[in-house]
């Protein structure tokens, strides 16, 4: 019942359509349209256009002195005394006045660059970006190299056909009841393994889920396993959506080496230049107490050294090449001494 109710209510506005009579439009008024029309449509597929993000989403945007310049050069301007039946622009100031009425219009807006602060992240900091915004309620066709954004959007081929399908369709579903046995047949089954991989795409979503979180909580956090990583990739296709089958990523739980501050670079510096002039002294001292190391037994260190340096001899000796002596005298150090001598 409902499918018939639906069938004669379809077609009794198709009918209503058709028999309703037009609003009464000057001929002359009415073929100008038509012309406007045709020429907007071909502005749009021959302007040189660019695309960029306006607002968040792409758009096409032009230049105006190159809209003139197009229009100048179509079959729709014609400075000829008999143009032909598609021109009727016949100088330059009436194209610009063309391309005014199509802005007034709302087909293209004017389009004005302001710097926007954005975050980069090849330098990992804010930058002021140039980005390009419509300007609504400005309404001035320049013939100059300023930027005006589309708005308008030629219906396609496609669009007509797409539109044209699912008219039929909606029809053909009205008049199932009257389809022939086979038919329905065919159409329950089609329709039943569209269900099926409806459930299967969700059920997919929820196992995949419910899996992660399993290993997730099992791991301590540590593990991050996906069923079919690629499945909610916009750009992947159908077949590229479902590989890999799984991906595993690990989380290390060590801590990331901290970066030392300035400060800390600084007194480390500071403490590596104090060390080098001591070192500096205690060698001068150390060549300075060799030449009295074997008389002077009172001067050494812990280790038996003549330097007088204790304890740190030997890490001196190590530093400057030097052994211990017989006597425990720093062989660096006599040697040191005795160059100096």
């Amino acid at each position: 019942n409902f499918s018939y109710f639906a069938f004669f209510s379809l077609l009794s506005i198709f009918f209503f359509s058709i028999m309703s009579e037009p609003e009464a439009v000057d001929p002359a008024d009415a073929a100008y349209e038509k012309q406007l029309m045709s020429l907007l449509n071909y502005l749009h597929s021959k302007v040189p256009n660019k695309t960029r993000k306006v607002s968040g989403r792409s758009a096409l945007y032009f230049k105006g002195d190159k809209m003139v310049e197009t229009l100048l050069a179509s079959p729709y301007y014609s400075e000829d005394e008999n143009p032909p039946a598609t021109a009727f622009i016949t100088n330059k100031e009436q194209a610009i006045q063309t391309c005014q009425e199509l802005l007034e219009r709302g087909f293209f807006l004017r389009g004005v660059y302001r710097d926007v602060p954005m975050f980069s992240k090849e330098k990992n900091k804010k930058i002021m970006k140039r980005t390009l915004f419509p300007e609504e309620e400005v309404f001035d066709f320049v013939n100059e190299s300023v930027s005006f954004i589309w708005t308008y959007e030629p219906t396609s081929m496609w669009a007509w056909v797409g539109g044209g399908a699912l008219l039929l369709g909606v029809l053909l579903f009205a008049i199932s009841p009257i389809w022939p046995d086979g038919f329905r047949f065919l159409t329950e089954y089609g329709f039943n393994a569209c269900l099926f991989l409806v459930g299967a795409l969700l059920g997919l979503y929820v196992v995949r889920l419910v899996l992660f979180l399993a290993i997730l909580f099992c791991t301590l956090g540590r593990y991050y396993v996906w069923l079919f990583p690629r499945l909610n990739d916009e750009r992947a296709g159908v077949i590229e959506s479902f590989k890999p089958f799984y991906s595993i990523a690990h989380r290390d739980d060590k801590d990331p080496p901290k970066k030392k501050s300035k400060s800390s670079k600084k007194s480390k510096s500071e403490g590596q230049a104090a060390s080098g002039d001591g070192t500096a002294g205690a060698g001068a001292s150390a060549g300075s107490g060799a030449g009295h190391g074997r008389t002077n037994g009172a001067s050494r260190g812990r280790r038996g050294c003549a330097c007088g340096r204790g304890s740190c001899c030997w890490s001196y000796c190590r530093s400057s090449g030097g052994l211990l002596g017989s006597g425990g005298a720093c062989a660096g150090a006599s040697a040191g001494a005795g160059a100096g001598g």
